[in-house]
């Protein structure tokens, strides 16, 4: 038939198309007797399917907005890829919206400080304050609902396209050369970039591209699977109703529940001291407690998150594989769910998951477990759309960046590079498995003390020999330990700020990420007010008050066509 004939020529046209593009099956990680498929899949999407941009940032959690906002302000074609329906990453989608570290001064900078700056002037609006988690009101908590509507609108302004519900399955090369050149991603498409940016949760697109990184204490392609990687959490948000719904109100406790697995956690009455436990209600709801909108001009604490030791789910590094995922999460959602059934019944009847996180999207929805009663299903669509992964893949880069050069204390500094693009002031929270990389000779000195701040050098967002790819947020170029201290969220939307510059700069100047100057990626952060060093280079009254954002757009010519070789 004429279809067919259509498809016989797409077919053949999309075989000679891979072949010259020089796709490599093997390098991809493909199964030789996938290589069929996969072509015949190309030629249905050959057809209508391509996209070009400047600059594809895979993820949309902190860094991979960051990125992405960032880009577009240098005048950047830019698309996001996000692998469910909601933006923000580990601060919205998995619920960790009580900020870590980077709180004042000249630490809180670049875009982290514009996002921040909107969070509490919404909640000023309400007559509420941000600072009531962590037992401190120097602190930036927020509800993750509130994180991803400004994160939206950020990227709604800038015209910023976000590709939903799609992951990278496949990679294609420049012919005869080593730059990633374009993804085909989950839902049928076929991007091409002239710079791609990894900022997912699970570190997907160095996999899929097969670039040399690490999992656990290992490098790839010698990796462990069994080996451990940091401890897994699915987080809930839980508010007090003053008339909860009965459809919120466990009738069963969830299988395997156990009261004595929680009382050791929270109780009633208990410690008010950070580690003597059981702690108290109220101690419990300070740790993660975030500000309720549904109650402006009060200063009572009605909504918190569920994010402590008790819920941590132990994984290996085979936990990172897409296919290995699913039944990890379902049993990461049931033991909060647990702990959720403890506190209804033990602690408090009025409390329960918050419905105002509208977490019930078509993404949550759709990857359900399927084994939970009727009753779970209806809470489990109230949990996070996404857990909270604290260590991913990591690009093995042009430097890899340990505690040996982020460790602090009263009388010891981190080291300074000349090529830091980003700060952070998190301690080095090894969150379980203390396994560390035998090849970079770390001492664990423990946890740094104080809040001084440490650098991140660009060389830790190149791959050493891949080109067209940068790493920003979770998946850096650093240590287990340092993980610890760059993982979390203020660090990310920085370390992503910093990735988009570098992105940008290659396209404007026609050259691979790796061969940007370092000192002209500054220049830039230096036009945004970005303080990338561990000395302030910005005073924090540098920023002026009238200004809406901290960034000064000036209007930026349209970037010029350019191509590699």
């Amino acid at each position: 038939t004429a279809t067919t004939e259509i498809y016989t020529s797409l077919f053949v046209g999309s075989f000679r198309w891979v072949q010259e593009t020089g796709i490599n099956a093997e390098y991809m990680g493909i199964q030789e007797m996938e290589k069929t498929r996969l072509i015949m899949l190309c030629s249905l999407i050959a057809f209508g399917f391509g996209y070009d941009f400047d600059i594809i940032v895979v993820g949309g959690g902190e860094a991979g907005v960051s990125a992405a906002l960032q880009a577009r302000w240098m005048g950047m074609n830019v698309a996001l890829v996000e692998e469910s329906d909601y933006i923000g990453g580990m601060m919205t989608a998995s619920g960790v919206s009580s900020m870590d570290g980077n709180y004042e001064g000249f630490h809180r900078t670049g875009i982290y400080k514009n996002f921040t700056d909107k969070i509490i002037e919404y909640y000023k609006k309400i007559g509420r304050s941000v600072g009531v988690c962590y037992w401190s009101n120097k602190t930036i908590c927020f509800e993750p609902k509130v994180g991803e509507n400004i994160l939206r609108r950020m990227l709604q302004d800038e015209d910023i396209p976000i590709l939903e519900n799609a992951v990278p399955v496949a990679t294609f090369l420049l012919k005869n050369t080593k730059r990633v050149h374009k993804v085909l991603f989950s839902n049928g498409k076929l991007l091409d970039a002239k710079v791609f940016i990894d900022a997912s949760e699970y570190g997907d697109l160095i996999e899929t591209s097969n670039v040399k990184h690490r999992a656990g204490n290992r490098i790839s392609p010698d990796l462990n699977n069994s080996g451990c990687l940091q401890l897994f959490t699915y987080n809930a948000i839980v508010k007090h109703y003053q008339k909860i719904p009965s459809w919120l109100v466990f009738n069963s406790p969830p299988p395997g529940y156990n009261v004595n697995d929680w009382k050791g956690t929270v109780q009633r009455t208990g410690s008010e001291e950070i580690n003597k436990y059981p702690w108290s209600w109220n101690f419990f709801k300070q740790y993660r407690g975030m500000p309720d909108s549904s109650r402006p001009n009060t200063d009572e604490l009605t909504k918190t998150g569920i994010n402590i030791a008790a819920n941590d789910i132990p994984i290996n590094v085979s936990s990172l594989e897409k296919d290995n995922r699913f039944d990890l999460i379902c049993s990461a959602k049931l033991k909060t769910l647990q702990f959720v059934y403890y506190i209804q019944k033990e602690i408090n009847s009025s409390w329960s998951l918050s419905i105002d996180e509208e977490y019930n999207t078509t993404y949550n929805l759709g990857n359900g477990c399927p084994n939970f009663t009727p009753e779970l299903k209806v809470f489990e669509m109230f949990m996070p759309v996404i857990p909270y992964i604290r260590e991913s893949r990591r690009l093995y880069g042009l430097f890899t960046l340990s505690a040996n050069d982020t460790y602090r204390n009263d009388s010891r500094n981190a080291r300074q590079f000349e090529d830091s693009v980003a700060i952070g002031d998190y301690e080095e929270d090894l969150h379980g498995c203390p396994d560390l990389e035998p090849d970079l000779n770390e001492i664990n000195y423990g946890p740094s003390k104080g809040r001084k701040p440490f650098e991140i050098p660009m060389r830790s967002f190149i791959p050493q020999t891949a080109d067209g790819l940068i790493a920003a947020g979770k998946t850096l170029s650093v240590s287990r330990l340092t993980n610890g201290a760059t993982r979390n969220q203020p660090v990310s939307m920085l370390t992503g700020q910093a990735a988009g510059v570098i992105a940008a700069l290659a396209v404007k100047n026609n050259e691979h990420p790796r061969d940007v100057n370092p000192k002209e990626v500054q220049n830039v952060l230096d036009k945004f007010k970005v303080n990338y060093k561990a000395s302030p280079k910005f005073r924090y009254e540098d920023f002026l008050p009238q200004q809406s954002s901290l960034f000064f757009k000036q209007p930026q010519p349209q970037p010029q066509p350019v191509s590699y070789t």
